[in-house]
């Protein structure tokens, strides 16, 4: 057996609901396919959300690129919606 190959990414965002963003998030992190792991944790004005998936597969780099755009995607729609609403 070959060794396992994981590509991970980390994403910090500066923002002042942090805690908001994470509990947001929550529901999308809890169960994901297998090989990926999603998870983010806030901390004072900082949402910092690690991606792992195993890429031992050249093209599950794309589960990668495609779950920190779902993210950030999602990011986007709860920070323009928290304005609307401040």
């Amino acid at each position: 057996m070959g060794e396992e190959v994981k590509c991970t990414a980390k994403l910090k965002i500066k923002a002042l609901k942090a805690k908001t963003l994470e509990e947001a998030l929550e529901p999308d992190n809890i169960i994901t396919p297998p090989g990926l792991k999603v998870g983010c944790k806030s901390r004072d004005d900082t949402l910092e959300c690690t991606v792992e998936v195993e890429c031992g597969n050249p093209t599950r780099i794309l589960t990668l690129r495609n779950t920190i755009e779902d993210l950030l995607t999602t990011i986007k729609a709860v920070v323009e919606t928290l304005a609307k609403t401040s």
